[in-house]
């Protein structure tokens, strides 16, 4: 059985209904009759006690329509829950940490933690929208953990096209290069083909990589050599094709040394540019003899 709800309002209106009744009541008793000005307040009690019961079934049915429409959010809010819930369970966890911190952030009454958590999850909104697009623009310092997960989600007969343009000793010898590196290797483990083809100034920065292109090659990598003044200009970046699913590109500066931009873009269109450009990449170099 459904319990009954009590309204603060309808209650409110309840009790003055009740005390307009009394009003007139005792008027009636006290008087005997109605004139004078006893009979101006019998009057108005009266109007006033016919009008509160409608007053009273109107808060009734606007704090119904209120209730009902609370429900319905509700029910709507559990059905998405449950579906992703069906779904996608770590969604849930997540999403449901976030709610947690967020309140509990909120809770502290500190203005810049409460408008620092609003930034934070309005940042995140927008690359997750952005995501949505098939594009996304990381930072400079997230590149190796970007191109690492790309790298980790290849599988058997996937195939990996990269290039290395970047200044070797700096790029390559730090703990997060060190990481990619492994992933690369990781990648050809589980099946995966991958062809780097390094792009030199000169003579000599080729042969200060050597060690680092045998240890490629020794981890299963097709390398290949080529020099900047034998491809385009536009071909001169870092980039990497994965499986014809994922065109990432990296913006250098001058120094070939700081990252100045990463995307990594899901489209036809991005994909198709890369495989371009790699078709002439590949016909100006030559594989690595070690």
């Amino acid at each position: 059985m459904k319990k009954l709800q009590f309204y603060p309002r309808a209650l409110l209106v309840f009790v003055v209904c009740v005390a307009f009744g009394v009003i007139i009541g005792v008027s009636i008793y006290v008087t005997g009759k109605a004139n004078g000005p006893m009979a101006a307040i019998l009057a108005i009690s009266t109007i006033l006690a016919l009008l509160m019961p409608i007053f009273m079934l109107q808060s009734l049915r606007t704090q119904r329509i209120l209730d009902l429409q609370m429900h319905r959010f509700s029910s709507q809010a559990e059905i998405f829950k449950a579906d992703i819930f069906m779904k996608d369970r770590k969604l849930v966890e997540i999403l449901t940490s976030i709610a947690e911190s967020y309140t509990s952030i909120h809770a502290l009454g500190e203005d810049f933690l409460s408008k620092r958590a609003e930034n934070v999850i309005g940042e995140a909104s927008r690359v997750l929208n952005e995501m949505s697009s098939g594009k996304v623009n990381v930072l400079p310092h997230d590149y190796h953990e970007v191109a690492s997960l790309l790298l980790h989600t290849t599988k058997a007969q996937d195939k990996v096209l990269a290039t290395s343009y970047v200044e070797t000793g700096e790029w390559w010898k730090n703990p997060s290069g060190e990481a990619y590196l492994q992933e690369n290797i990781n990648a050809v483990r589980r099946g995966a083909e991958v062809t780097r083809i390094f792009i030199f100034d000169n003579e000599k920065s080729f042969h200060q990589s050597e060690a680092l292109m045998i240890k490629q090659v020794e981890g299963g990598m097709k390398i290949k050599v080529a020099y900047a003044q034998d491809v385009p200009t536009r071909a001169q970046l870092d980039c990497m094709l994965v499986d014809d699913r994922y065109a990432v590109e990296l913006l250098l500066a001058a120094d070939k040394k700081t990252v100045l931009g990463f995307t990594v873009e899901h489209s036809e269109s991005a994909v198709s540019r890369l495989k371009g450009l790699f078709t002439e990449l590949l016909s100006k170099s030559e594989p690595f003899a070690g």
